[in-house]
């Protein structure tokens, strides 16, 4: 998707530098009143869709970045902690914990690891990749944990089937929203490309107070695009990684207590 969007507008933004250039040389002044007129259409259209496209973004990231907090808070935290804390004592805390920060990206490894769902092939690079963190303790628990039977693991993880559904549930309907989001942006693009080639082609004249309200449409969705950006970056998605590192700290810090 963002590959296509960026090519179209790089197309269009040529398009627009072909009519600048058009509108000096011509003296065609009906034309040039039609093809502004046409732009201010296809301006406020695409700038619509944009703004769009950049929610969907941001919904996406959110929904990927809520997830992987799930599974460090409700899976890792609720499910796992006390299970493990059984078999191995206190310090499975601390080793949980220091998992958690080496596979900080990529928390599914940590959740097929304790539900013991890794293939071999799996297991030797998740091995290889604590061996690298040159923690000999964290090793030899990585080592324990996968010669040892986790079916009580897996019991357990059963037991809280609903709430793994809960998620789920929520997760797919959010890309629900995504899918309408994404559908409803495309369609208002080609609306505007289509009414781009009816105008120029008709030569419909221009009607000065649709280009005005248009033009303040454009206006608006383009700062409502930044302002979103903007506010993600600097709320929700800091807010999201400062809840990841807390989360690891109390770990750490509950461990030491």
């Amino acid at each position: 998707m963002r590959i296509e969007k960026w090519g179209f507008l790089l197309s269009y933004a040529v398009y627009l530098v072909f009519c600048i250039v058009f509108s000096f040389v011509s003296e065609d002044i009906d034309a040039i009143n039609s093809m502004i007129f046409a732009i201010t259409i296809a301006s406020t259209a695409f700038s619509i869709s944009d703004l769009l496209f950049t929610k969907i973004d941001i919904d996406k990231k959110e929904r990927e970045s809520l997830f992987g907090l799930y599974y460090l808070t409700g899976r890792a935290k609720e499910f796992y902690l006390n299970k493990i804390e059984v078999k191995y004592g206190q310090k499975a805390e601390k080793m949980v914990s220091m998992l958690m920060e080496l596979f900080d990206k990529n928390e599914d490894e940590i959740v097929k690891f304790f539900e013991g769902n890794l293939s071999p092939q799996e297991k030797e690079l998740f091995l290889n990749k604590v061996k690298a963190y040159s923690n000999d303790e964290l090793t030899k628990f990585v080592i324990s944990f996968s010669q040892t039977d986790n079916s009580d693991i897996k019991e357990m993880v059963s037991e809280h089937e609903n709430k793994d559904i809960n998620i789920y549930k929520l997760l797919n309907n959010q890309k629900t929203k995504e899918l309408i989001y994404y559908k409803i942006a495309s369609i208002i693009a080609v609306l505007g490309l289509v009414s781009l080639l009816i105008i120029l082609t008709l030569r419909i004249s221009a009607m000065s107070y649709i280009n005005n309200t248009l033009t303040v449409i454009a206006f608006l969705s383009v700062i409502i695009n930044l302002l979103l950006k903007d506010y993600y970056k600097a709320n929700s998605l800091k807010k999201i990684e400062h809840q990841k590192k807390q989360l690891i700290k109390n770990l750490e810090t509950h461990n030491n207590s």
